[in-house]
């Protein structure tokens, strides 16, 4: 062989030794390995899915095989458990129970149709409707682990929901009962209220507790007219004409004298000159006859309230207050004439 061609043969077996060196060598995958890829790809897999747009993921391709109406009930059945299915990771919990009950139409003895209502029935906090689900897969299946601890979950959330329904009737009967006497206390001692009870006259309607109630945003039932050991509490409104501001006072009981609630407000921190204190200012009210009246604040809410032309307006009694002989007083006294 030529000196060529020795070195020629030398630099290609020089080359294919490190073309083979450069190749990897592929190795059987162990268990462990397979396990991890398999979680890797089914972790992408529910990016993937979650990345798609919801509307079309659910009401998309399973509606669409659903509007087929094929006469496979099996494979309708199918669809909407999907259906369901989808709707449920959406937390749509309402149509996925539906749908599920949709795929049990078709078929009855549907496993995963069946456990599927159950679940969103159990979302829904219809726990009745879950644990009959529950119920009929345990005959079927008494091992089903996921089913008995759906169902233990179930039956203790029903009691504790029973429990609450109890004493919201219980409550709601002693509200109802509260507000019946409530209105006989009020019709008993003749005091008018807007919408019922003008001119000393009766209106057609019933006194209904609607008219009692504080017509104000944020009004609590603690704000409305309650009573207690025979004395009616009321909400009041001081209205100050001068200032365009008013003063809202929850519970006034009507054993008070309403300057002894005026004097909780007083001194007013609007009242810059000082006008406004207790031996310095008229209250008056605005009667149902639409004519202005003056009233003594040192006499008894409860007298007040039973005054000639007074009337409980939005549930509450509403006083204007003004500063004695001045030029706000002459001015709004006029509006009257």
């Amino acid at each position: 062989m030529a000196k060529g061609d020795k070195e020629s043969s030398v630099a290609m077996d020089q080359s294919a030794g490190s073309s083979d060196n450069s190749r990897e060598v592929k190795k059987p995958m162990t268990d462990e390995e397979r396990l991890a890829l398999a979680k890797k790809l089914d972790d992408e897999l529910d990016e993937f899915i979650n990345g798609l747009e919801k509307k079309r993921y659910t009401d998309g391709w399973y509606t669409e095989g659903i509007k087929q109406k094929c006469n496979n009930d099996d494979l309708n059945a199918t669809l909407y458990q999907n259906r369901s299915t989808a709707q449920f990771y959406l937390q749509n919990f309402r149509s996925s129970l539906l749908d599920s009950e949709r795929a049990l139409k078709f078929a009855p003895d549907y496993y995963k149709a069946q456990f599927r209502a159950a679940k969103a029935a159990f979302q829904c906090m219809k726990y009745s409707q879950c644990i009959e689900y529950c119920q009929k897969i345990l005959t079927v299946k008494p091992q089903d682990k996921d089913t008995a601890d759906l169902l233990a979950k179930a039956k203790q959330k029903l009691l504790i929901q029973e429990r609450d329904d109890r004493r919201k009737k219980r409550l709601h009967t002693i509200q109802s009962q509260q507000r019946d006497i409530i209105l006989k206390t009020v019709k008993e001692r003749g005091i008018r209220v807007y919408e019922w009870k003008q001119n000393n006259e009766e209106l057609d309607s019933e006194l209904e507790f609607s008219l009692l109630e504080t017509k104000t945003a944020t009004a609590s039932p603690e704000e409305m007219v309650h009573l207690e050991d025979g004395v009616l509490h009321w909400p009041v409104l001081l209205i100050y004409p001068e200032y365009k501001i008013t003063d809202y006072i929850k519970a006034c009981a009507d054993t008070h004298t309403l300057l002894s609630e005026v004097e909780q407000v007083f001194p007013a921190p609007w009242d810059d000159e000082g006008k406004y204190n207790l031996g310095n200012i008229n209250v008056y009210y605005e009667g149902y006859n639409m004519k202005l009246v003056s009233v003594d604040p040192k006499r008894l809410l409860s007298e007040l309230m039973v005054d000639r032309f007074f009337h409980v307006k939005g549930g509450m009694a509403s006083f204007i207050i003004l500063a004695r002989g001045s030029e706000a007083e002459k001015r709004f006294l006029k509006d009257y004439e």
